[in-house]
């Protein structure tokens, strides 16, 4: 899996790398596409140079990434969205996400729940057409106001027997608890595969599905 920077790099260096690309993972910042990687490559997705991964330095510019990468790749089959839940329902979040992407004039269907927290949908590119899912982070099993990737990390941390999720009640969000990504790398590299798939369930489901649908191609 590749790292695309699309407000670091040129025009030209993304353009270079986007033709051949099947599918793109769109974050919303750096914490998640290290969380991804760092879980790809504990439980042994090996995706390859056709598959990317960037953050969007927040959620108000995914619209304009999606567009844009989805415009330079031509052998684009899958496009997937990671976004955080933050105080919102499931349903809220996604057609809050649809709408901004349809304002861009992204042509997407309305989403399938595919599993838990997993949405997918499509997009028309001219005569052909590529895959969207959206992947939603956060449990509410974590008691924390704002739900995000790092909620994921908590659970994690909380199979280990290291952290009591009653101790963190009343907390805003579990990015509190973990402030940057060299703590949370250790913790994955750790852990045993089984607690890995079942904190970061949403994101073995996201990484299995674009496994399954690049291989199509």
């Amino acid at each position: 899996m590749i790292q695309l920077k699309p407000h670091r790099e040129s025009f030209y260096a993304i353009s270079r790398k986007a033709p051949r690309l099947k599918a793109i993972v769109v974050c919303e910042g750096q914490t998640d596409t290290e969380i991804i990687k760092e879980v790809a490559k504990k439980l042994g997705y090996k995706l390859g140079n056709h598959v990317a991964i960037t953050d969007c330095e927040g959620i108000d510019n995914i619209p304009i990434v999606v567009s844009s990468l989805a415009k330079l790749s031509r052998s684009l089959s899958t496009l997937a969205i990671v976004i955080d839940l933050d105080d919102k329902e499931a349903s809220e979040r996604i057609e809050s996400l649809i709408n901004s992407l349809r304002s861009h004039s992204i042509e997407i269907t309305d989403p399938k729940l595919l599993n838990q927290k997993v949405f997918a949908s499509n997009v028309a590119r001219g005569e052909q057409s590529f895959n969207i899912v959206v992947t939603l982070m956060g449990l509410e099993e974590i008691p924390v106001e704002k739900h995000s990737i790092e909620d994921h990390v908590i659970k994690l941390m909380a199979l280990k027997g290291s952290i009591n999720l009653t101790s963190i009640q009343g907390i805003k969000s579990s990015k509190q608890l973990i402030d940057n990504y060299q703590k949370i790398a250790p913790l994955i590299n750790k852990a045993c595969e089984e607690n890995i798939r079942s904190a970061f369930q949403p994101i073995v489901s996201l990484l299995k599905l674009i496994q399954e649908q690049t291989a199509l191609k």
